[in-house]
């Protein structure tokens, strides 16, 4: 075999080994090239972190409890002008101060997470605490406009850790909508199935953002009414109620009425006959003695049989009647990346 066919055939073999070299090399790149070109083709999805309080920082990912959340979608769906309102339907917690409380109402609203009462929650708005309205430190909410709110973030569990014992109960962090911009009005009207208890509200938002999108300055204006609806307004709100027995002084399942009085100038109006006996009249004894019950005075001043106590449900209230007018301002400016300057400015009229 001569030198030059050998060097054909060395060659010839060279371009072969080379070539299937190639070939290996491509088809072990296809599969990663196609790879990475799908890759460019889908979208990127990033999560967003929201902080929900002042030291609390990924919401129930990194916080020992576990933190629930209210949007604004949820809110707008509750349409009520009371957060209080709000926050009662969550399992968290028992209905406080608000429109059903007749005795021993403050006037106000106010949240009691899981039944240990309203001083041993922490209310904050954008992660500032609210002031209380008395020395209990009790906060009433009353002011924060439901329209105006971006979201509320609840922690049950842990809280006092963070933010001290006036959060044994848990924290509510009310977010308002810092960024808003543009004009919003929204109004509402409710009622009973009976066709009473109207309730009205109606709120106005405007906000503006500056030119470099630095700063934010917004307006809530906000007023609500409430008819009132006594339990007079219901049969069974007709009925003294007594927490031993119940119904007292007459059947209300069977459809009976309160009785007139035995003695047409016994007690007056409310008052059910206790159907005693027609004593004469007491002695002495009988009259001044501590737990005496045989007689007591009647509206003409003179003594007669001993009439029940009072029936005061019917003028009680299962809703009670309220006029609020209020205003929220807020404005922030960012000086630097590092400072920032910020307002809120709210007010309250509660009749």
């Amino acid at each position: 075999m001569t030198d030059t066919t050998y060097r054909h055939r060395l060659l010839g073999t060279s371009m072969l080994a080379g070539a299937a070299i190639l070939a290996a090399t491509a088809l072990m790149a296809a599969p990663a090239m196609a790879q990475d070109m799908a890759s460019q083709d889908e979208e990127t999805e990033l999560d967003v972190i929201v902080v929900t309080g002042t030291r609390i920082q990924a919401p129930g990912l990194v916080s020992a409890s576990p933190i629930q959340t209210l949007g604004a979608e949820e809110i707008g769906l509750q349409q009520t002008a009371e957060v209080e309102q709000i926050i009662r339907i969550l399992p968290i917690s028992q209905p406080g101060d608000g429109d059903a409380v007749n005795n021993g109402t403050a006037g106000v609203s106010t949240v009691n997470l899981r039944g240990l009462g309203a001083q041993r929650n922490l209310i904050l708005v954008d992660g500032k605490r609210v002031t209380p309205y008395n020395i209990n430190g009790i906060v009433d909410v009353s002011g924060i406009p439901t329209a105006f709110l971006e979201r509320i973030d609840i922690i049950t569990g842990g809280a006092s850790a963070v933010y001290g014992s006036d959060a044994i109960s848990g924290a509510l962090n009310f977010i308002l909508k810092n960024d808003f911009e543009g004009v919003e009005f929204d109004t509402g009207y409710s009622m009973t199935g009976d066709e009473d208890g109207e309730t009205y509200r109606a709120n106005l938002s405007i906000g503006a953002n500056t030119g470099d999108g630095r700063g934010n300055v917004a307006l809530n204006l906000n007023y609500n009414k409430r008819e009132g609806v006594q339990l007079s307004a219901r049969p069974l709100g007709n009925v003294g109620i007594a927490t031993a027995n119940g119904a007292n002084y007459f059947s209300f399942l069977q459809g009976n009425l309160p009785a007139a009085p035995a003695d047409p100038l016994c007690g007056g109006p409310g008052s059910v006959a206790a159907g005693g006996s027609t004593t004469t009249v007491p002695t002495r004894t009988q009259i001044t003695g501590i737990g005496s019950t045989a007689v007591q005075f009647r509206s003409d001043g003179t003594l007669g049989p001993n009439c029940s106590v009072f029936n005061f449900n019917p003028f009680n209230y299962y809703q009670t009647p309220l006029e609020r007018f209020g205003g929220l301002a807020i404005g922030s400016y960012e000086i630097t990346d590092h400072i920032e300057a910020y307002a809120r400015v709210s007010f309250t009229s509660t009749n």
